[in-house]
């Protein structure tokens, strides 16, 4: 008896542990991401979203065979299931270049449905230059894990660069590379869209879900633009690093605020506001 009565403590000692556990942890959410993309002009478009679920950025599960919906530019283009991935598609027959805003509404059976989801799928023109541009250093005045563990929304957007982006959109594609995961990208495109930055494809790591990554992801997107579009001419970092990364695919490097040496070719500026000039003069 004397047994049984200590095993009864013990049980329920474990189970106020784990009520009280469940109380400081978040709750499970679902969400639904919207996979940005560049793409050259075709008679076919096709936009993608991912499906997730869990309690933690950086540890959210796909969800397959769930749904998603999406509009493009305000119009209805239909529902789809996600893979095992986690990944819903749709392909429309559209060929004009220009950007496509992208929303999707996810939903698991016998739940509401997430909450909308923005993105954007650029169709480029064979003759528009491209400028890529690092998120974190040289526009949020912060490191993509203060993002990470602090929030988007606690970054400081860098004086001048989203108007100074702004009117280089009238020539260039923006397009937006960042270390940032996957998980982050609606809290990131929603700082992006509230400091009005141009609107342009993100282009997001899994580096959270595969450490591995880290180092590989945004050489790895500026071989893929740059192979597929000549005219990507223009980079922007905040390392020596990253320069060495757009040079060695024959893009301009340009390296914000930085101090110490750079590689051969890079050109450092400090503000944003004598960004144009120098861009000019390097042509």
């Amino acid at each position: 008896m004397r047994n049984s009565k200590k095993l009864l403590y013990i049980v329920g000692a474990i189970a106020l542990l784990l009520l009280g556990i469940g109380a400081i942890l978040p709750p499970v959410r679902t969400e639904v991401i919207v996979l940005d993309a560049l793409v050259p002009a075709t008679d076919r478009l096709e936009v993608q979203a991912r499906l997730v679920r869990g309690r933690f950025t950086g540890f959210l599960r796909a969800v397959s065979d769930g749904k998603v919906s999406f509009t493009v530019d305000g119009g209805g283009a239909g529902t789809a299931t996600t893979d095992r991935r986690g990944v819903a598609s749709v392909v429309l027959p559209m060929n004009d270049p220009g950007p496509y805003l992208v929303q999707a509404v996810g939903s698991i059976e016998g739940e509401e449905g997430t909450a909308p989801a923005f993105g954007l799928v650029r169709v480029q023109h064979h003759r528009q230059r491209i400028l890529a541009v690092d998120l974190d250093g040289p526009l949020a005045a912060g490191s993509w894990l203060r993002a990470y563990f602090k929030g988007s929304d606690t970054l400081m957007a860098v004086p001048e660069a989203a108007p100074t982006l702004e009117s280089l959109s009238r020539t260039f594609a923006i397009v937006y590379l960042t270390n940032r995961d996957e998980d982050q990208s609606n809290a990131t495109k929603a700082w992006l869209e509230g400091h009005g930055f141009p609107r342009g494809p993100v282009f997001f790591s899994r580096a959270l879900h595969d450490p591995f990554q880290l180092g590989r992801h945004v050489p790895r997107v500026v071989r893929h633009i740059k192979r597929n579009f000549p005219l990507f001419d223009v980079g922007i970092g905040d390392t020596a690093g990253e320069a060495k990364t757009f040079l060695a695919e024959g893009v301009k490097a340009f390296v914000f605020g930085t101090e110490g040496d750079l590689p051969d070719g890079a050109r450092a500026f400090a503000a944003w506001e004598s960004f144009p000039a120098i861009l000019s003069a390097a042509r």
